[in-house]
């Protein structure tokens, strides 16, 4: 009796063993294995055609920093967006806006404001100032010399700013998936994520998805497409 329980035991365990030897070996294969290629090429200088292989040790990661200015950047910008992001959750969360459509618009309307004032103030501030002299001589007030002229001078580049703000709210997915959870809420990009899994993909949804939701800013530029043609006539033929 004792030896034949030793010798199922030990059947038991063999089994064991071969069960979890495999998916360590499809993990290492997959993940050690590719991590490691990867660390031993970045010590070697190669053009990837060429046989000439060199052992640099080291400078390749020293000539990220001195030789590429890019990436420096890159690093500064993706730490401060990071730290951004977490400081807005945090103010979204103590004011209690959080799986909220209004502290969505709070979001965007500071994210894109900044922008849009910019590139107003420049085209308005290049209109000559001798139109609106000649509009207060005519009795124009400020609010009919803003609605008259000044509106009407700026249509492309109000065109501008509504196709850029709304192609970016549109079609963006970090804030409504960071600041909102309730899945009534989700925004159409997160909906359109929302067909694609883990182990499974509904493509023929998803592509229908992007399809219909393509269709608004597709309109709007068509729409707005005569202010941007308006403005490169006008100042094609300009003096």
């Amino acid at each position: 009796m004792t030896s034949g329980y030793d010798l199922s035991g030990r059947r038991d365990k063999k089994a064991i063993a071969g069960f979890l030897a495999l998916p360590i070996v499809v993990y290492c294969i997959f993940c050690f294995f590719p991590t490691l290629v990867t660390l031993i090429f970045s010590l070697f200088k190669w053009n990837g055609i060429s046989d000439n292989i060199e052992f640099v040790g080291l400078q390749n990661f020293i000539n990220l920093f001195t030789a590429n200015s890019t990436f420096k950047t890159s690093i500064v910008n993706t730490l401060i967006y990071q730290v951004s992001i977490f400081q807005l959750y945090r103010l979204m969360d103590s004011l209690r806006l959080i799986n909220n459509l209004f502290g969505l618009i709070l979001v965007y309307t500071a994210w894109g404001l900044p922008f849009t004032v910019y590139v107003m103030y420049g085209f308005m501030s290049s209109i000559p100032v001798e139109i609106q002299e000649a509009a207060q001589m005519d009795g124009c007030s400020m609010w009919g010399m803003y609605s008259r002229i000044i509106m009407p001078l700026s249509a492309t580049v109000v065109a501008s700013s509504i196709i850029f703000n709304m192609v970016f709210v549109w079609n963006d997915l970090n804030f409504p998936m960071i600041l909102v959870d309730d899945p009534n809420l989700k925004s159409l990009s997160n909906a359109l994520l929302s067909f694609r899994g883990q182990y499974s993909s509904q493509y023929t949804l998803l592509f229908a998805g992007v399809v219909l939701a393509s269709i608004p800013l597709v309109v709007v530029f068509l729409l707005l497409q005569k202010k941007f043609t308006a403005g490169m006539m006008a100042g094609s033929i300009k003096g």
